[in-house]
């Protein structure tokens, strides 16, 4: 594995012709693999490039998206061969840019709608969505400028959009004003969200709720509490959660834990991120229901799958340290690296590449300890935990109870509980550090009051 950091830029990869023919058998009509299928592309190409697009349009609308993405860039693009073919390209670069996140797509079909190639039937929210995704886009780029060019663009979208009572552009507006992202009032924003609710639009219905709660006045929180049941009965995960973190916050009895866990189970299985996290966490530790490890691996993978960097790699390290009975440190490092995508943060690779060394294929514990000393350094929590424990016990290394110790000390310090016990230990035994009972004593009293 690399040590150099990975960036996770999903950029289409263009459909090259392969300089010599190779044998492939045709995969099936519908897309399966990236790999095969741009061998089969690939070997298309060659023979006919008609076919290939004959292929791709047949198999486009159920192919991985990365492969819409390429059949998308490959009819926008100028060829010597037939013009370009903007309506249909407009169809899958869209497709791509949106539900892939591919930059380049979502670029070249709003300039095709700029230059006036393609007909817009956008709606003012969709133009505002992809432009606030550009600007997502330009962000993770450090394009500052451009950024907020195109996040003034989507504004203006969102603000016309409200101004015309359409429900999407009314609740993404009271979105941004709520954020602070863009001036306006909250009486402003649960103006927008209560006139759009009344359309019988369901996540304003939601989220006028969370505006509501907002006010701090018991009477309004009683009125959101009435739309989230509201949004539940149009089956909106959103409203779900909420509702169970509500409930869960005031729980007395044992149906209410139940209610709980039913309705965070029910937000989990229609795809809601936090619902699938916390349903997992409920499994692990298994309150009020079953333990089911399986089931708890399975439902942090799907939270994973967000853009959520504090599940990916919370799924990361489930992966690595075996916790659920699966370990799998190529997946883990795969998490890894998409966190590191979507931060930049160092660490995260540093911590990756650490991972690797230790529990890779190819072990070397002096070069993982200086992998998990540099992502430590740079305020890596699970770093610190795992230096700490390589220098103390000398895992393929020389024993070091003082670098242990300083490492303990600051993951206690960022509330790990088991870095408090052990350092506390250290410092009662004066091991690695001079004794100190009434340091001791707080540690140990600190993991003791976490841990409960």
């Amino acid at each position: 594995n690399s040590m150099k950091p990975k960036i996770a830029d999903k950029k289409p990869v263009s459909l090259s012709v392969p300089s010599s023919p190779t044998v492939v058998k045709k995969p099936s009509d519908i897309f399966k693999s990236d790999e095969d299928d741009r061998q089969y592309l690939n070997e298309l190409l060659l023979r006919s490039r008609q076919k290939a697009l004959i292929y791709m349009d047949r198999a486009a609308d159920k192919a991985s998206i990365s492969i819409v993405a390429q059949y998308g860039i490959f009819l926008y693009d100028v060829n010597p061969y037939d013009p370009p073919e903007y309506e249909k390209a407009a169809k899958h670069l869209k497709r791509a840019g949106i539900e892939g996140r591919y930059r380049d797509c979502l670029s070249n079909y709003l300039t095709l709608i700029r230059e006036k190639k393609i007909t817009n039937n956008n709606s003012s929210y969709e133009m505002g969505k992809m432009y606030e995704l550009l600007s997502e886009f330009e962000n993770w780029m450090d394009n500052r400028i451009v950024a907020k060019d195109y996040f003034d663009l989507s504004v203006s979208y969102y603000k016309n959009g409200a101004l015309s009572n359409h429900p999407e552009s009314m609740l993404r507006y009271a979105q941004l004003i709520n954020e602070g992202r863009v001036k306006g009032s909250l009486k402003k924003a649960l103006g927008l969200c209560r006139k759009a609710s009344e359309m019988n639009h369901t996540p304003s219905i939601y989220y006028y709720g969370v505006l509501l709660e907002k006010t701090g006045l018991r009477v309004n929180m009683n009125k959101a509490i009435e739309l989230y049941e509201k949004a539940i009965g149009y089956k909106y995960p959103n409203a779900m959660h909420r509702l169970a973190e509500i409930t869960e916050e005031n729980c007395m009895i044992k149906s209410d834990r139940q209610k709980c866990i039913d309705l965070y189970k029910k937000a989990a299985d229609l795809k809601y991120h936090k619902s699938m996290y916390k349903y997992a966490q409920i499994l692990e530790e298994g309150n009020y229901v079953m333990l089911n490890k399986s089931g708890a691996l399975k439902y942090y993978k799907s939270a994973a799958d967000s853009y959520n960097v504090k599940y990916i790699l919370d799924y990361a390290e489930a992966l690595k340290s075996g916790r659920l009975g699966v370990t799998d440190i190529d997946e883990a490092t795969e998490n890894y690296e998409k966190a590191y995508g979507i931060t930049k943060d160092e660490a995260i690779i540093f911590y990756s590449n650490a991972v690797n060394f230790h529990h890779g294929r190819v072990m070397n514990m002096p070069m993982a300890a200086s992998w998990y000393k540099k992502a430590a350094d740079y305020g890596f929590l699970e770093a610190m935990v795992e230096y700490a424990k390589v220098m103390h016990f000398g895992q393929g290394v020389p024993v070091n109870k003082a670098e242990a110790a300083k490492y303990y000390k600051k993951a206690a310090d960022q509330g790990h509980i088991e870095s408090m016990y052990s350092y506390g230990m250290m410092l009662k035994n004066g091991d690695g550090v001079k004794a100190n009972p009434a340091e001791s004593d707080r540690y140990l009293a600190m993991a003791a009051a976490n841990k409960k």
